[in-house]
This record gives structure tokens, C-alpha cells and sequence, in this order.
């Protein structure tokens, strides 16, 4: 039998196993950190590397007659007994995780709101979905499960698991959320309890804080008849406030510095602009070679100041964070330097207009 590693660390994204079966395309493992399909998660996605180098995808992962199968690309170069190492594909993983998460919150407000358990559900990317019943199908209704989420959200509140027997897991009937649905082959449940929100059994994978999930938005909803609804949801991903704030600080004081060059540089070449204006050159020809020059140093400067943004996202990924930058972020930033550098222009235009070409020429 193999051992499920991830149940007692989601967050496991490499591991040393052994070889125990090999079935057509698949692999029996002794020990696995990939999450095979159920409960309505999608499986991991990785890969299995060999002592002597060989290197294989996972292309599906599933659980059939008891057995746990990696299904890979080729079997060729694995034998029974030998060792591999598998790398999960972590940011699969950590969207499910997130998403699995919201998850449990969603059926928490919708049992604390209507006392109605979820009857399906389905994770994806970039949209999940539950299914539960419920008479009501307003706007309002949809709208108060998605601020209640989020709410929740917020409290960043810690997830802690334990270990139930069977038995003992049945006496409590509020730990199964999902109607209809228990699994008779299980003598012991894994209980998964989101601060002091929820408590289900669960065998999936979730984030350690519900600060990691970003926030939440119903993207759509169904009526499915009589009383059952679906409810359609993706996670609004993106870097935090303060994360934010320093990054466009960042790029102001950059722009800043930038507009003073344009600024100093007008200022040192300003006998070459008045030459310029004594052989007939026009202010409207001086003009355009500030501001080409301003929108050269803006798109540069923008560039840089985006390279070392995406290198703090980097840096940042070791906390087990996802961060990202959105549309309309990029395009503030890039305007904000625009401005920045068509200001110094501006200035520096002005400098300009009051060359006296006969200032050359004397002394």
C-alpha cells in the first residue's frame, strides 16, 4: 500500500520513493507526494527521476483497486525495486491547494447561512465550482456568500490537522460536508480544522493560513432546478498592499532620478540647442529631440524598474506566496513613469525656449 505522503505535508514538493509495481504506463510507488484525483481535485502533474538519470513525466495520477498509479509518458528505463525521486509540479499544486481551501470556506458560510450541505464540486483553473440546495437564488444571496468568504479570508486563520478512527470520526456528523458521500474503505479520517471557522474530514491538499488564498470572486452561478445551485468562483491573485505601495514607490523615486537626468542633460547641452537654433534649426525640431529622448528613458527606466519587480516576486516565492502583477498595475506604473519623464521634458522645454543664440557668440 502506498503511503500518502501529502496528507501530513501539503506543502512536500519533492520525495525519495521505491518502485513497488509497474502496470502497462504506470507505476506503484511505496510513498507518493502526488495527489491523485478525488473528491473533485485534480491530480498532480510532476515528474520521476531514476539513480541512473532517467527522467520521466506524470502524466495522471489515480487511485484503482486499492492501488495508487502514476501514469507516465514511458516506463522505459524503470524496473521493480529501483529508486526515484519525484518533483511535484508546485504551481498546480499550490492553485489546488488555494482553491481546495476556499473550498471548505465557501461550504462553511453556505452550511452556517442555509444549514445545507454541498452535494458536488469540481476544482479548476481558473474557475471552481460547488453545488448545494437552496431556495434562494438572488443576486444579494451570492453576493453575502462571497463577502462572508472573504471575511474569513481575512482573519488569516491557521488550518491544523489531526487523525480520527473511523468510529470516533463517525459520532461527529457536522465533519462530513459533502451529502451523500462517504467513503466505506477509510478506518481512520484525516480532520482538517480552519482556525475556529470549520472543521471537516478531508483528504486533500490545503494551505497552512488563509492569508495565502488571495481573495475570492463568484464569477458566475446557475440554477440547476427545483432547489439545486451551482456557484462559480477564481481567486483574485496579486501582491499585497504593502508589497504593492513599495514597488510604485520604487518606481517613482526611479523616475524621479531619471527626470532629473533629462533635466541636467538639457541643462549641460544647452550651447549645442542654441547652435542648434543659430543654424536655423526651429524650436519644434529641439522639441522632439527632448521628448524622444524622455520617451527613450521612460520605456527604459520602465524596464529596469520591471525586471527588478519581477526578481522581488522571485525572491518572494520562497514563502510560499503566489504574487503577480495584474494589467492594470503594469500599465499605471508605465504611465507613471511616462509622466514622470514627459515632466522633466516639460521643464526642460521651457530652458529651451529662452536660448538667445547671440549668448554663443560673445566673449
Amino acid at each position: 500500500m502506498t503511503e500518502l505522503l501529502y496528507l501530513r505535508d501539503s506543502y512536500l514538493k519533492e520525495f525519495d520513493a521505491c518502485v513497488l509495481e509497474i502496470l502497462e504506463n504506470s507505476v506503484v510507488l511505496d510513498k507518493t507526494a502526488f495527489y491523485f484525483q478525488s473528491g473533485g481535485q485534480p491530480c498532480d502533474y510532476g515528474i520521476l527521476k531514476t539513480e541512473s538519470g532517467v527522467e520521466r513525466k506524470v502524466l495522471e495520477v489515480v487511485k484503482k483497486q486499492g492501488k495508487v498509479l502514476h501514469k507516465l509518458e514511458s516506463i522505459g528505463g524503470l524496473q521493480v525495486g529501483e529508486k526515484v525521486h519525484g518533483v511535484i509540479d508546485w504551481e498546480r499544486r499550490y492553485w489546488f491547494m488555494r482553491m481546495h481551501s476556499t473550498a471548505h470556506i465557501i461550504a462553511g458560510v453556505i452550511f452556517k447561512e442555509t444549514g445545507n450541505m454541498i452535494t458536488g464540486n469540481q476544482l479548476g483553473n481558473p474557475e471552481s465550482r460547488v453545488d448545494f440546495d437552496t431556495e434562494n437564488y438572488s443576486p444579494e444571496f451570492f453576493k453575502s456568500i462571497e463577502s462572508k468568504t472573504n471575511e474569513v479570508i481575512a482573519q488569516n486563520l491557521k488550518q491544523a490537522i489531526s487523525f480520527k478512527s473511523r468510529e470516533e470520526a463517525l459520532k461527529i456528523p457536522e465533519l462530513f460536508r459533502l451529502k451523500d458521500v462517504l467513503p466505506k474503505e477509510i478506518p481512520e479520517f484525516r480532520i482538517v480544522s480552519i482556525g475556529d471557522f470549520d472543521v471537516q474530514a478531508d483528504g486533500g491538499t490545503l494551505v497552512q493560513n488563509t492569508r495565502e488564498i488571495g481573495r475570492v470572486k463568484i464569477t458566475r452561478t446557475e440554477n440547476k432546478g427545483a432547489k439545486n445551485r451551482r456557484l462559480y468562483w477564481t481567486i483574485e491573485t496579486g501582491v499585497g498592499l504593502s508589497f504593492l505601495i513599495t514597488i510604485l514607490i520604487s518606481f517613482l523615486i526611479g523616475m524621479l532620478i531619471v527626470g532629473q537626468t533629462i533635466y541636467n542633460s538639457t541643462i549641460e547641452y544647452l550651447k549645442e540647442f542654441g547652435t542648434l537654433k543659430a543654424i536655423g534649426a526651429t524650436n519644434l525640431n529641439i522639441y522632439q529631440i527632448i521628448f524622444s529622448e524622455a520617451l527613450i528613458n521612460a520605456s527604459i527606466g520602465y524596464v529596469i524598474g520591471l525586471i527588478f519587480t519581477l526578481l522581488s516576486i522571485k525572491i518572494y516565492d520562497a514563502s510560499e506566496m503566489v504574487f503577480t502583477i495584474k494589467l492594470w498595475v503594469a500599465l499605471l506604473v508605465f504611465f507613471l513613469s511616462l509622466i514622470m519623464c514627459l515632466s522633466a521634458a516639460f521643464f526642460s522645454v521651457r530652458k529651451v525656449r529662452k536660448i538667445d543664440p547671440a549668448l554663443l557668440f560673445r566673449g
